[in-house]
């Protein structure tokens, strides 16, 4: 081979090795900046769908993907809190967990990554789980999300095989430990909110939340210009039964409140 062409081959060798170390580079910092930039907004907000919202957005800017799911094991179901499939977005989606992926995920609490599902997955149990659109996932790619509140799930996927690297698996893992921590902190919150509102003795709705729903009934009422009514009732002799039987009921009414 002529001297000249094969520095001209080698030249080109090294140019596209630095542009694709460019590349690399510049994926790993905005992969870096998604990380940081998810963490320090996520950690002042007590809100589920905001943390979705803050997931949702990484996803958009981080990571390729056709499909993600975020979804939280309710018994043998799967409550997917966010879904997106090829530029649309599914609500109020429940899924069987059996024989999913996303079980073996949350069972073994261990990532699952399958760069090519042309290949026959060899997992004990498992089968392939349409979500969304009715479309063949190639690339898949699941981490679980733990804390004593939270049995959760992050996945993503392609219609192209080998779609992500090991990069998007660390990623993801990252995104899915804040993603954990936050949302345990919003169930905390949701339940000590609810317990604000209950009766302590009886498990039903209290004054103040009461007071709280007729002021926004008002608001309401005001804003839209529409009437509002509110009807009060007295029952008779009522005294004499919450005397004789009132200890019989907190008892019997507070069992399932202190479970909640």
């Amino acid at each position: 081979m002529d001297i000249s062409l094969s520095i001209a081959v080698i030249a080109a060798i090294i140019v596209e090795t630095v542009r694709q170390l460019k590349n690399l580079s510049r994926d790993h910092i905005r992969r870096l900046e998604t990380i940081t930039e998810f963490s320090r907004n996520i950690t002042s907000t007590l809100d589920t769908r905001q943390v979705m919202a803050l997931l949702n957005a990484a996803f958009q800017n981080a990571v390729e993907a056709d499909t993600y799911f975020v979804g939280i094991r309710d018994g043998d179901e799967m409550r997917l809190e966010l879904i997106y499939d090829d530029g649309e977005y599914f609500e109020n989606q429940r899924v069987k967990l059996e024989g999913s992926l996303s079980l073996w995920v949350l069972t073994n609490q261990k990532s699952l990554f399958l760069p090519d599902l042309r290949k026959e997955v060899v997992l004990p149990g498992v089968r392939l789980v349409l979500l969304g659109k009715h479309q063949t996932n190639l690339s898949w790619i699941g981490v679980p999300m733990k804390t004593s509140a939270v049995d959760g799930i992050i996945a993503i996927g392609s219609y192209r095989p080998n779609a992500f690297d090991r990069a998007d698996l660390e990623l993801l893992s990252n995104l899915a430990q804040h993603a954990a921590l936050a949302l345990h902190n919003t169930h905390q919150h949701e339940e000590v909110e609810l317990r604000s509102q209950l009766d302590s003795w009886t498990g039903v709705y209290n004054h103040g939340n009461f007071l709280r729903l007729l002021q926004d009934q008002a608001d309401r009422a005001a804003s839209e210009r529409q009437p509002l009514s509110l009807i009060m009732l007295d029952v008779d002799h009522f005294k004499q039964y919450n005397d004789s039987y009132g200890t019989w009921l907190a008892m019997k009414f507070s069992r399932p409140c202190a479970g909640q």
